[in-house]
């Protein structure tokens, strides 16, 4: 079920209409606070009749006659509208949503943290747990995922995708959306994916390194779950099983690669003969056995490793 939005009674910043605090400014709304404001300025119209009435002044005004004085109190209101607007740029620079790929936000960490974002996942799972309802997304490369906290009351199925705003923030290895609330899903979310996750293909290829295969046998730990892009053709598609997907085969430079399509949209596939230059995490090197015989009774008689990457994009050439 989709949230409604409402506007904070103090900042005036768009939040859900069940949060109970800003996630903005902190403070608690308290549906109670129009009835006192609209109480209070009730009393202060009857006072105003009252003194009226008996001939007394509840207002004092005083009114300055200098030149100078009032050449200072315009000065200073211009200094004092400079601030504000200072004061709101400020604000509105801390306050931005950004429209960021989940898993660009997991490998940027820093760089997003304690900001408020709105992102678009794929439910992997969505769990109530005391009122409060968790969402996971798929993982990365490196088996990371981000959960979504929020009240809304929601019951998404895997695979479903989902619009969420939150503030980003990380607790020991889990990285989280709290005081978060569901923009959009179905349709609308799939086509907010899918546009975040064009940016990021453009965010990753800018920021990725060319390889050898060379580097990747020497240097395995130092390009695990780092940006690389390499060229390559694939020799072998293994069929995908109930749980995992199925491996890839590859040669590079002559020598054995293996390839993980972790992709969470995995079209357009990989097909044998294809020679592609790939947009991947290096994921250290992988150990590969060579059997005799098959099915069960199949004996390993050897063993070797070579790099593994996880594919993210790829353009055959």
């Amino acid at each position: 079920m989709i949230n409604e939005i409402k506007k904070c009674q103090y900042c005036q910043s768009e939040i859900s209409k069940k949060s109970k605090i800003c996630l903005i400014c902190g403070k608690r709304q308290d549906k109670k606070i129009k009835y006192v404001l609209i109480g209070i300025a009730i009393i202060f119209v009857v006072g105003v009749i009252i003194g009226s009435i008996n001939g007394k002044n509840l207002l004092k005004i005083t009114f300055i006659n200098s030149t100078e004085e009032d050449s200072k109190n315009d000065n200073s209101l211009e200094e004092s509208k400079k601030g504000t607007i200072a004061m709101n740029e400020t604000e509105t620079e801390k306050v931005k949503i950004e429209d960021i790929f989940y898993e660009k936000l997991i490998t940027n960490f820093d760089e997003y943290k304690e900001k408020e974002i709105q992102t678009t996942i794929m439910v992997v799972s969505c769990v109530n747990l005391k009122d409060e309802y968790h969402i996971s997304s798929s993982m990365d490369t490196n088996r990371n995922s981000l959960k979504v906290y929020t009240q809304d009351e929601n019951d998404f199925e895997y695979g479903e995708y989902v619009t969420v705003k939150g503030q980003l923030q990380k607790e020991k290895d889990t990285y989280k959306l709290q005081n978060s609330f569901v923009v959009c899903s179905g349709n609308e979310a799939k086509n907010n994916w899918n546009k975040e996750y064009e940016e990021y293909i453009k965010y990753f290829s800018q920021n990725s390194e060319e390889v050898s295969y060379d580097n990747l046998m020497r240097y395995p730990d130092s390009y695990r779950g780092k940006a690389i892009i390499l060229s390559f053709t694939v020799t072998e598609v293994e069929p995908d099983g109930i749980i995992f997907n199925g491996k890839i085969k590859a040669e590079m430079d002559g020598q054995k690669l293996l390839i993980n399509d972790e992709r969470e949209n995995r079209e357009p596939r990989l097909q044998q003969g294809d020679t592609v230059k790939a947009y991947a995490f290096g994921k250290g090197l992988a150990t590969v056995e060579v059997k005799e015989g098959s099915g069960i009774f199949a004996k390993t008689i050897d063993t070797y490793n070579v790099p593994e990457i996880s594919l993210r994009y790829f353009e055959i050439q």
